[in-house]
């Protein structure tokens, strides 16, 4: 009998310690509104927006309730208050009385009530930015064998490391074509850029850039730049942005050139640019892009060069996707003997993170 009994308190302490004590506390800690018409729910405040309150309940979920109607609220949780001339407050702690909001700051000290008719925005702050990291590599090999024997091979990607005020960028490019065993293209360049942004659209770039093309005589061609740079489009879905600066370019050829006056260097300021577009479309079935980058000699305007990639990305499992692209680059002064421009159509598979 006693050992019955002793089972017994047992089991209401163990009740009382796992079910009842954890509700007191959830209650403890909810959220209260008073509406005018005395009607009083529990609950957590999501946020206000456009004069109108939602508010989460275990009975009717969210629901939405005009702010004019709302007597009282209280809640503990960290919030933004927006009032009407555009102040921003985040505080901890918020209650009402007789008709004024009374904040309280994480600090906990108490701030100047506010006339509940100028709130016009409550919610909860954002997360504290952190590192996002993205990028994508595409592949692309040939290989013949027969008559012909000739192995293609071409690689590229692109890669971005951001939390805003500051972003890193870098892509590169690497093409090798052979015909039997005899190197017949060894192309390729690659750039790190640093990006400050002063405004939501508005930022400073800093770049680096490097290229070779040894079937163009270019042994090796370097550019740095600076400049403004803004963003028409940021969003996951759509980009669009411009960037324009001076730069200084140098480039080495293996030989001397007549055209270059017979040296095998050259260097000069320039005016640089770079524009990139993309757009996902149909549901992010199919994305078109754009990047089109170029300089231009501010000392001599026959000597400037474009570099242009279009094409379209389609989506496909595990973060797979194939591209169809087409690059056209154009060199106004190029080395003797050869031609102003290269083209390619490429069809690559690649994978984006």
């Amino acid at each position: 009998m006693l050992f019955s009994l002793k089972r017994k308190i047992i089991f209401i302490d163990a009740f009382f310690a796992f079910i009842i004590i954890p509700l007191l506390m959830s209650t403890a800690h909810a959220d209260e509104l008073i509406l005018k018409d005395g009607s009083h729910i529990v609950g957590k405040v999501v946020s206000m927006e456009s004069e109108e309150l939602v508010f989460e309940t275990s009975f009717a979920g969210e629901i939405i309730i005009e702010w004019e109607h709302v007597d009282k609220i209280t809640t503990d949780e960290i919030m933004e208050v927006t009032v009407d001339d555009k102040k921003v407050f985040v505080c901890k702690g918020i209650e009402t009385d007789e008709g004024f909001l009374l904040l309280e700051t994480e600090k906990g000290l108490e701030m100047e009530p506010i006339p509940m008719a100028h709130v016009k925005k409550l919610k909860y702050p954002e997360p504290p930015p952190s590192w996002k990291f993205t990028g994508f590599l595409n592949l692309s090999l040939r290989r013949e064998r027969g008559n012909t024997d000739k192995t293609e091979s071409y690689l590229d990607g692109n890669m971005e490391l951001k939390k805003i005020p500051h972003r890193f960028k870098s892509a590169f490019e690497l093409k090798l074509e052979k015909s039997f065993d005899e190197t017949t293209e060894d192309k390729g360049f690659f750039t790190i850029s640093y990006d400050r942004f002063i405004s939501e659209n508005w930022y400073i770039f800093g770049r680096g850039y490097i290229e070779r093309d040894e079937f163009s005589d270019l042994n090796i061609l370097t550019l740095g730049s600076v400049g403004p740079g803004y963003q028409f489009w940021k969003s996951d879905e759509k980009k669009l942005y411009l960037e324009v600066g001076p730069g200084y370019v140098w480039e080495k050829y293996t030989t001397e050139q007549v055209n270059f006056g017979n040296t095998d260097q050259r260097d000069y300021i320039a005016a640089v640019w770079t524009l990139g577009f993309d757009i996902w479309l149909l549901d992010k079935k199919i994305q078109p892009f754009h990047y089109n980058s170029g300089s231009i000699s501010l000392e001599d305007a026959s000597v400037w060069r474009i570099k242009t990639q279009t094409g379209i990305r389609l989506p496909m499992i595990y973060k797979l996707y194939t591209t169809l692209q087409y690059n056209y680059d154009w060199v106004n002064s190029q080395a003797d003997g050869k031609r102003k421009y290269d083209e390619a159509l490429m069809l690559k598979l690649g994978w984006k993170w």
